[in-house]
C-alpha cells in the first residue's frame, strides 16, 4: 500500500510538471479564444486544474506517510482549485471538461478517504487521470461524441437512501439515446463497490430509444458513500461519450419505524412522547447508547443503553420538548462500540413543530393612506393554541381616544384552541399621521409582552 502511494505521488509530480508548462495553443483551443476577458478565463481554468493536480500529489504523499491531516488538507485544497476552474469555464467549453471536473470534485471527500486508505489511493489515481484528460481536452478544444449523439439519464442523482450493512437495494435508471444515428451505442459503467450494475442489465441502446438499467447498492460498512459514476457510450468510428451519474447511499446498523418519527405540533416548553421501533440489522448482538439531542431525547425512565440481539427489534419511547417556536428535525444519536471504540452508528430521525401557547398575528399593521371623514377598520388575530383557557392583557393606552377605538381591551380570556380578534377603528377630519403600539401581555412572551405597531396617515 505504501509503495503504491509513493509511486502514485511520483507519477503525479511528473504529470504536474508537464501540464503546468502551458504550450502555445491554437486560436480555437478550448472552444474560446480572442478577447482579453476570455483569455483570462481560460488561464483561470488551466491554472485551477494544474494546481488541483499538485494538491492531489501532496495528498498522495500524505497518504503514503500515514498523515490523515495532510491528506484531508490536500483534498480540500484540490476541491477549492477545481471550483475555481469551474468558475472560469465558458459556455462554449467542451461539456466533457465540465463533467470531468464535477466528477473529480464529487470523489474527493476528505472524511471518507481518510477512513479508507485503499479507496483513497484508487480515487486519487483516478482523479489525477481525469484532471489530466480534462486539461488536455480544454487546451485542444476537443469534445467527445458530437452534440447530436447525446445520452441522458433519469433520475439523477441516484439516491439509495439508508441501507443496512450487508444488504442490497436496487434502483432503476432510464437511459435515453438522443442520437439521430441509426445504430446502437454500447453502454459501460465504471461503478465500484458498494455500487454496481445488476447482472443482465442491457448493454446497448438503439438510436432514439430508452432502456432501463438496474443499479445496486450494497454497503460493506457503516457510513455514507458518494461516487460519481461515468456511464460511457461508444459507437463505431466515434470517440467515447457519456454522462456522470452521482450515486449516494448510506450504510446503517439500525432501521427505525416509523421514519421519521413525526410529533406534529407541540406547545413550547411542553412534551409529547411517542413509541419508536428500532431493529438491529446485524447478525450479532449490539449494545446501543441513546444519545439525547437538544429537543428530542429518550423518554424519562427509558434506559440509556439498550442491548439488541442479532436481528432483534425493540420499542423505545421518545420525547419531544420544543424550547422555542419553529420546526425541529435534529433527532438524536445512537452510539455503540465498534472496532474497540465508541462511535456514532446512526441517528433517530424525528420531526416536530414547536408552537407558541399564545400567538399574536403581526408586529405591524399599516392602514396606509386613507381618506378623511371616514372610518377605517383593521383587525389583529390572537391565537390560543392550547387545550386550556389563556388570559391575556391588552393595553391600548397609547391610542388617542379622539381618533381610535380599540376593542377589546384589558384582561381577556381566550377560549381553548381559538382565535380572538382585536379590532381597530380609525377616523379623522383633517390630514394627519398617527402611530401607536398595542401591547399584549402573557407569561409565555419574551419579557412577558408582545408589541404590535399600528400606523396610518390621511390624504
Amino acid at each position: 500500500m505504501r509503495a503504491a502511494c509513493l509511486r502514485l505521488s511520483l507519477l503525479l509530480g511528473a504529470m504536474c510538471c508537464i501540464l503546468t508548462a502551458s504550450p502555445e495553443r491554437p486560436a480555437s483551443a478550448g472552444g474560446l479564444r480572442g478577447a482579453p476577458a476570455v483569455a483570462a478565463r481560460n488561464l483561470k481554468v488551466e491554472r485551477g486544474i494544474s494546481l488541483a493536480l499538485q494538491q492531489i500529489a501532496a495528498a498522495s504523499q500524505a497518504l503514503a506517510q500515514g498523515n490523515p491531516r495532510g491528506l484531508a488538507a490536500g483534498l480540500l485544497a484540490a476541491r477549492g482549485q477545481i471550483q475555481q476552474a469551474l468558475g472560469g469555464l465558458g459556455m462554449a467549453a467542451p461539456e466533457t471538461v465540465r463533467a470531468s471536473l464535477l466528477a473529480v470534485e464529487a470523489d474527493l471527500l476528505p472524511e471518507e478517504l481518510a477512513a479508507d486508505p485503499v479507496l483513497a489511493s484508487h480515487l486519487l489515481e483516478r482523479a489525477a487521470a481525469d484532471l489530466a484528460n480534462a486539461l488536455r481536452l480544454f487546451r485542444s478544444g476537443e469534445a467527445t461524441l458530437a452534440s447530436a449523439s447525446r445520452v441522458t439519464a433519469q433520475p439523477t442523482p441516484v439516491d439509495f437512501g439508508e441501507v443496512c450493512v450487508g444488504e442490497m437495494r436496487a434502483l432503476e435508471i432510464m437511459i435515453t439515446n438522443k442520437t439521430s444515428v441509426a445504430r446502437a451505442l454500447t453502454l459501460r459503467a465504471n461503478a465500484e463497490a458498494p455500487f454496481s450494475l445488476a447482472p443482465g442489465s442491457p448493454t446497448t441502446v438503439a438510436a432514439g430509444e430508452t432502456v432501463t438499467l438496474t443499479v445496486q447498492f450494497q454497503p460493506h460498512r457503516l457510513g455514507r458513500f458518494r461516487r460519481s459514476v461515468f456511464l460511457s457510450a461508444t459507437a463505431p468510428g466515434n470517440r467515447d461519450a457519456g454522462i456522470y451519474l452521482p450515486f449516494d447511499g448510506s450504510g446503517i446498523f439500525f432501521t427505525q419505524d416509523p421514519s421519521p418519527l413525526d410529533f406534529g405540533d407541540v406547545i413550547v416548553d411542553s412534551t409529547r412522547t411517542l413509541p419508536l421501533t428500532l431493529t438491529n440489522c446485524l447478525n450479532q448482538p449490539v449494545s446501543v447508547t441513546l444519545s439525547p439531542g437538544a429537543s428530542f431525547f429518550p423518554a424519562a425512565g427509558q434506559e440509556r443503553t439498550v442491548t439488541f440481539g442479532a436481528r432483534e427489534s425493540k420499542q423505545i419511547q421518545v420525547t419531544f420538548s420544543p424550547v422555542f417556536p419553529g420546526e425541529f428535525r435534529t433527532g438524536f444519536g445512537l452510539k455503540a462500540r465498534v472496532s474497540g471504540r465508541m462511535r456514532s452508528i446512526g441517528t433517530v430521525h424525528c420531526r416536530g413543530v414547536g408552537k407558541e401557547p399564545v400567538k399574536v398575528g403581526a408586529r405591524l399593521i399599516d392602514f396606509g393612506a386613507v381618506a378623511t371623514n371616514q372610518f377605517h377598520t383593521r383587525s389583529l388575530a390572537i391565537e390560543n393554541n392550547t387545550d386550556q383557557p389563556q388570559e391575556v392583557e391588552i393595553d391600548a393606552s397609547k391610542f388617542h381616544a379622539e381618533f381610535w377605538r380599540v376593542q377589546p381591551q384589558g384582561k381577556v380570556v381566550l377560549a381553548p384552541n381559538s382565535t380572538t380578534n382585536v379590532n381597530f377603528r380609525f377616523g379623522a377630519v383633517g390630514r394627519c399621521k398617527h402611530q401607536a403600539n398595542l401591547i399584549v401581555k402573557h407569561p409565555s412572551f419574551r419579557r412577558g409582552k408582545f408589541s404590535t405597531l399600528v400606523k396610518v396617515r390621511t390624504r
